[in-house]
């Protein structure tokens, strides 16, 4: 009970403070969990290299990874703490560890220019699996036929840069 304890002090903890702004040092995150974490609003822009697809622009990036327990899709509901945030993101996948793709494998086959998710959606495209930039306080990733083991990236941009929570 001791060691379950520690593990979900370590895990609940890690999502307290601020995510890395790189691939490298993503957060882990699981689904089924309601997260509630500070939006970094300091300026910074995601690190050059990924094909960002829809993304036009990156400002105020948080990194998290993704290791599929069951099989099956994914869905996930990305917002911020009000309706006036405006909170986009993009996901890669799959991969076999949350490192390995942070340095050529971030990609997509309709960049520059990839539809945002809401019009018209064609994902995925390359090793892109969805990608948002619309001004809605809350977006919606969709991982389609996630295999258990695999590892997916989520890149979550803080557009507005406002100080706010994503939940």
């Amino acid at each position: 009970m001791r060691k379950i304890y520690l593990l979900l002090l370590l895990i609940i903890s890690s999502f307290c403070c601020f995510s890395q702004n790189d691939c490298a040092t993503a957060d882990p995150f699981c689904t089924g969990t309601t997260y509630n974490f500070p939006a970094i609003a300091n300026g910074s822009t995601a690190q050059p290299g990924p094909d960002y697809g829809c993304l036009m622009s990156q400002p105020n990036p948080v990194w998290y990874y993704l290791q599929i327990a069951t099989s099956g899709q994914i869905t996930m509901s990305i917002g911020g703490a009000s309706s006036f945030d405006d909170i986009d993101f993009v996901a890669w996948g799959p991969f076999n560890s949350p490192t390995a793709p942070c340095t050529a494998a971030l990609t997509s086959n309709c960049s520059p220019g990839c539809p945002d998710n809401t019009a018209g959606p064609f994902y995925p495209s390359g090793n892109m699996v969805d990608c948002s930039y619309d001004a809605q306080a809350t977006e919606v990733c969709t991982i389609p036929n996630a295999i258990a083991g695999e590892y997916y990236m989520v890149c979550i941009t803080n557009y507005g840069g406002t100080n706010t929570n994503i939940i």
